[in-house]
């Protein structure tokens, strides 16, 4: 539907305003690892715009983007596109970093124990989810004078209220250790270093 196309150029122009792509390229730089052949794992890829993105700012990284969506047509080599139920693929993959943006509020709490349970292994976990605060309802009510979509508008407010607070999400995937920050405009972000 052309209103659900358009609001996927929507999120991409929520994601920059709140800064969430730049985030993703700090951690990988911050994380004292990054080198060729350093291999992160994208679970709810989406329309891979982060993973061309990441794959452009790393040359030399290995990428494996996880989603029920065909990939992408202009992927970059490095990219591997795994068009797949999540819970059938993810036990199978390993490398240095996973991460995901804006994906795993979509999940219940048993679901939520099944994906962390999986990636507990990865050395580097990055998630940047919706942070359930009040205030960023009025944030999303003000992007209407940017003109996004009654899809977006919807969507916005129903991922807010399925955000997390403090330590919501690492407790619900099982993890232990971690940071969490928020950003200005509302974004929670969980960041556990191996």
């Amino acid at each position: 539907h052309p209103d659900a196309v358009r609001s996927r150029a929507d999120l991409r122009l929520i994601n920059r305003l709140m800064g969430n792509y730049r985030w993703f390229e700090r951690v990988l730089e911050g994380s004292g690892r990054l080198r060729s052949g350093f291999r992160v794992v994208e679970i709810g890829a989406g329309d891979g715009f982060l993973a061309k993105r990441l794959c452009r700012r790393f040359p030399g990284l290995r990428y494996d983007a996880v989603d029920l969506a065909p990939a992408p047509e202009d992927l970059p080599a490095a990219c591997h596109w795994h068009q797949a139920d999540l819970f059938e693929v993810l036990p199978a993959l390993r490398g240095d970093a996973l991460i995901a943006n804006l994906f795993l509020h979509h999940f219940d709490d048993q679901s939520l124990r099944r994906i962390g349970t999986a990636i507990e292994p990865f050395p580097l976990l990055a998630f940047n989810e919706p942070w359930r605060r009040s205030r960023f309802h009025w944030a999303g009510y003000a992007l209407r004078v940017l003109g996004i979509n009654r899809v977006t508008r919807h969507d916005l407010h129903i991922s807010i209220n399925a955000g997390f607070r403090e330590r919501e999400l690492p407790i619900l995937l099982g993890l232990r250790g971690g940071d969490v920050s928020g950003s200005l405009l509302g974004g929670y972000r969980w960041l556990r270093k191996k």
